[in-house]
């Protein structure tokens, strides 16, 4: 099974796009893509996501799925 890091490895390789619509128009999807973006982008935030996906399984999980649909919809 491929780990949490790995994914996050291959999720830094995308290219990631905000949405063109207004922001009080973005989807659940559109809050959730940028905000892992940002995570991406922050070693602090990234550490701490890592950090609690180690104490919760299903915080590990959730973000494996939101990571490979990152990864399906930015990939370059």
């Amino acid at each position: 099974m491929t780990k949490l890091i790995e994914y996050i490895a291959m999720a830094k390789l995308c290219e990631y796009k905000k949405p063109q619509t207004e922001y009080n128009s973005w989807t659940e999807c559109d809050f959730m893509y940028d905000s892992l973006y940002i995570t991406l982008s922050n070693p602090t935030q990234l550490q701490a996501l890592l950090i609690m996906c180690n104490k919760n399984s299903f915080a590990s999980t959730y973000f494996k799925k939101m990571a490979k649909e990152y990864i399906a919809r930015f990939k370059i």
